[in-house]
């Protein structure tokens, strides 16, 4: 009888499992996201740094 029972639990636990993988699945995509965003943003601004910094052809020149 507690062996009936114990299946009915693993088998309720294995009718869960692709629900919950359904939950996780779109939290790691989301974290994955997430870090390429920094990542972008990072670069984005790295590049944008050194523009400003970078010395002008035109910028002394006034006609």
């Amino acid at each position: 009888m507690y062996q009936k029972y114990l299946d009915q639990q693993n088998s309720i636990k294995v009718q869960q499992l692709p629900y919950q993988e359904r939950i996780i699945q779109p939290e790691r995509e989301n974290k994955e996201v997430k870090r390429a965003n920094e990542i972008l943003l990072k670069t984005a601004t790295f590049f944008a740094q050194v523009e400003l910094e970078r010395p002008h052809k035109n910028a002394g020149f006034h006609p």
